[in-house]
């Protein structure tokens, strides 16, 4: 899992992978992002900020709700909070729901929860399309040293 190292902040070429990893193109893999309960908060803020709208959020635990429209982000905070009828829910909506790219933030690390039998093994495969690790206490990306003209051209 290729860390994104954010002690204070984050490298320019991070930002580029996220920005390549949540572009507004047909087809946007679904990523997993593990972090620290202290980097939580600052990851899921940056992460919202580049993802393509609508970003459509579910904290957990909590109530499941998947959007009707399939197209944006759907962005899940506390993944591993899933409960099991949840679970089964998100990974038939998934199946379902092409064009809308799955972010998930989790602080637990899901492949045990998978060997333990407490996570759909099935769906940790389908959220886990790319997995980012997002590190330090602060973490926060810099802010970009390009305008948003060219932001714009990467998203396209």
């Amino acid at each position: 899992m290729p860390p994104l190292h954010a002690p204070d902040v984050a490298s320019f070429s991070e930002l580029l992978l996220l920005l390549s990893l949540t572009a507004q193109q047909q087809q946007r893999p679904n990523l997993l992002i593990a972090c620290s309960d202290a980097a939580l908060e600052a990851a899921l803020t940056q992460v919202h900020a580049l993802c393509a709208p609508p970003v459509h959020t579910c904290v957990f635990p909590g109530t499941l709700t998947l959007p009707k429209k399939t197209a944006g982000t759907l962005l899940l905070q506390r993944v591993e909070a899933l409960t099991i009828d949840q679970q089964i829910a998100l990974y038939d909506w998934i199946s379902t729901a092409r064009n809308v790219q799955v972010v998930s933030i989790t602080g637990a690390p899901l492949l045990s929860l998978v060997e333990q039998g407490q996570f759909l093994e099935g769906l940790f495969y389908k959220l886990n399309t790319v997995c980012l690790m997002a590190t330090g206490s602060n973490a926060c990306w810099a802010a970009p040293t390009v305008d948003n003209s060219q932001i714009a051209w990467w998203r396209r």
